[in-house]
């Protein structure tokens, strides 16, 4: 069986590379941007390839204008016969496709990466996570759960503008509680995998931003303000810090032991942060919650199964007795826990069996770094009173 499937994607390809070489003239090295698309436009008419689909594997390669070669086009179009056998047709966003990348990263890497998020999200969310349907305006499955504060949710849906099968996870304030929306979102965080050269699959955190919008309506604006102060009041950490220390909480629960971050050199440069009126400082945030600085468009963890506790314990912004970063994510991990879709389908994955058993444990982990930095300064004293002393 296995050699027939490798027989039968061999001769794919080889279809593939003889319908581009009909369409292009045989002495073009390089393919110009509307030879590309009457090629992927052909391809997808005779192939019953959704016409959206089309337009997104063109928008995929308008985001890489460094694969422009003949050999491009035939890795374009065979990742469309692969989103059509494998990807619902009506897909959500399948019209602007996206994955980001460095600059110059070859385009077969870029499609074995969005295929391999596909299978991985679908794999542990459900098959329904990125699919929408007719009308424009409704999306794929979106999991939501109650957090404790009255009106407000913890969310989670495929597809940003970041990465087309990616993994949104949000908190909002929505008094209406619509399943089936994520209306009144006030932070969100992006996250999707990649597979290292050496073969490691790394998660990504490829964009943290605000859900609201007021449009210079000061009612709006005074509204908006008055959502965001509770929270805090409640909660007295940000939905940002809480949501990206959620993400590392996934990524150690799911086994990966290096986590980047998107920087804010990367997001201006090959994310759409650049077009916003008020850029967020993705550096600060990714920092302030462990993430080691490099220099480039990505920070990162490593060894990150090994440090967990240690990442978590000496970010936290508490006083000992306070503890409010580590009641708060305990919180998030519960609403992760009680996600479920519009009818009442919870998930199997889960975080952290017993939340309250690492609460103790970071608690724990907390005091003895407490300890440690303590002895630190006490040597420090003691070695700055005998120099003195001298």
């Amino acid at each position: 069986m296995v050699f027939e499937q490798e027989r039968h994607q061999q001769e794919v390809v080889k279809n593939v590379a003889r319908f581009v070489r009909d369409l292009l003239p045989s002495g073009e090295k390089l393919v110009s941007g509307p030879e590309r698309w009457r090629v992927i436009d052909t391809f997808c008419r005779a192939n019953d390839i959704d016409s959206g689909t089309a337009q997104g594997l063109n928008s995929l390669l308008v985001k890489a204008p460094w694969a422009n070669k003949r050999t491009d086009i035939e890795y374009i179009l065979n990742f469309g016969l692969w989103l059509k056998e494998n990807v619902p047709r009506n897909f959500y966003g399948r019209r602007d496709m996206v994955y980001l990348v460095d600059a110059n990263t070859p385009l077969s890497s870029i499609i074995e990466n969005m295929e391999l998020n596909y299978h991985y999200w679908t794999s542990i969310f459900g098959d329904k996570l990125f699919t929408t349907g007719d009308e424009a305006t409704w999306r794929g499955q979106i999991l939501k759960s109650d957090l404790t504060l009255k009106d407000y949710y913890f969310s989670l849906k495929g597809q940003s503008g970041s990465g087309t099968f990616s993994v949104d996870i949000a908190i909002g304030h929505d008094p209406r509680h619509v399943n089936q929306s994520t209306r009144g979102e006030i932070w969100r965080v992006g996250m999707d995998i990649e597979k290292s050269p050496s073969g490691e699959r790394v998660l990504r955190i490829i964009r943290t931003g605000s859900g609201h919008k007021s449009h210079g309506d000061e009612a709006r604006v005074a509204e908006l303000k008055n959502v965001r102060d509770t929270f805090l009041d409640t909660y007295k950490t940000s939905p940002q810090r809480l949501l990206l220390f959620l993400t590392l909480q996934i990524a150690h629960d799911l086994g990966f032991n290096t986590v980047k971050g998107l920087s804010t050199q990367g997001a201006m440069e090959i994310s759409t942060l650049v077009n916003s009126k008020k850029p967020i400082d993705y550096t600060a945030s990714l920092l302030d919650v462990g993430l080691t600085y490099r220099e480039g468009n990505w920070h990162d963890i490593q060894d990150f199964q090994n440090r967990f506790y240690e990442i978590f314990a000496a970010n936290w912004h508490d006083t000992p007795t306070a503890r409010y970063d580590v009641r708060g994510h305990t919180a998030l991990v519960r609403a992760f826990n009680t996600l479920h879709d519009e009818h009442g389908n919870t998930l199997k994955f889960k975080l952290a069996d017993k939340p309250d058993d690492l609460e103790r444990a970071w608690t724990a982990f907390a005091k003895i770094h407490e300890t440690i930095l303590e002895r630190e300064r006490q040597k420090r004293q003691r070695s700055d009173m005998n120099i003195n002393g001298k």
